[in-house]
């Protein structure tokens, strides 16, 4: 007569035997944590873009946006080659203090046929004083004598 080996007369404790009955878990998708609301506020973005060339007198644009705090605004605006496109995501991170991506499109109208003005592309996070304007960028045109000088006035409107 055989004589059955001790592991084979070893009895499957009760939680071996909930483990071999049980299906293999799948692993799950990492979590995207939800997106933090931003604070029950606007913010008044004023962008000033001063474009100098030599002697002349400064052109100065300004554009204004009213954005909700964490969220995006844009603005669109071209005829021919001349553009001015503006993106900006306004953020209170606290009290007295504004952070602000800002993206610029600038390319402004010649002086002349033969005069056509480099385009500036610009993208930049900042963190300002609230309803203080700062320059944020001033370039110069590799080409000539021409700077573009860009200001930022963030102001929360709760």
């Amino acid at each position: 007569a055989l004589t059955p080996s001790p592991l084979a007369a070893r009895q499957q404790t009760p939680a071996e035997t909930t483990r071999a009955q049980k299906p293999a878990e799948q692993p799950q998708a990492p979590q995207i944590p939800p997106r933090p609301s931003g604070q029950i506020a606007n913010i008044r973005l004023d962008i000033g873009i001063t474009d100098q060339r030599g002697d002349q007198k400064p052109s100065t644009k300004t554009v204004t946006m009213l954005v909700a705090d964490r969220e995006t605004g844009r603005i669109r605006t071209s005829r021919g080659s001349i553009m001015l496109n503006i993106d900006a995501r306004p953020d209170i991170p606290r009290e007295g203090r504004v952070r602000v991506t800002l993206t610029l499109e600038y390319r402004p109208q010649g002086t002349s046929a033969s005069d056509d003005p480099m385009p500036i592309t610009e993208t930049l996070t900042v963190i300002t004083e609230e309803g203080r304007s700062v320059v944020v960028s001033q370039s110069a045109d590799p080409a000539s004598d021409r700077t573009v000088k860009v200001e930022l006035k963030a102001t929360v409107q709760r």
